[in-house]
């Protein structure tokens, strides 16, 4: 089940550093760069199941899904077991080395 804060809380919780931010200001951002944002959970949650934080996201406006921004979810402790504090994500760009494609963070 998704729990959602009304507007108000959502908007003031954006603008406050280190506050909490999901799936919903991931939506917002789609929208406003209107491009699709590929979500990406580096961590194996069950055997042969994708995890819960990869994600394909398209805002109000995105009319394509092709060439995605991809964003890897990431925390700064885990000990292997949950919940996971999940506290931040990092912007992955393309970059080459040594004639490869990675997908580097930045």
């Amino acid at each position: 089940m998704l729990v959602l804060s009304d507007y108000k809380s959502f908007v003031a919780d954006l603008n406050t550093s280190g506050s909490y931010s999901g799936f919903l200001s991931i939506l917002a951002l789609s929208s406003v760069i209107v491009k699709p944002i590929q979500t990406v959970w580096p961590i194996d949650v069950s055997a042969g199941q994708q995890p819960p934080y990869s994600k394909l996201i398209a805002g109000r406006g995105v009319t394509s899904c092709k060439h995605p921004l991809f964003v890897l979810w990431t925390t700064c402790r885990y000990e292997g077991c949950l919940p996971v504090d999940i506290n931040h994500i990092v912007p992955l760009c393309e970059s080459r080395v040594s004639g490869m494609r990675l997908a580097t963070p930045q």
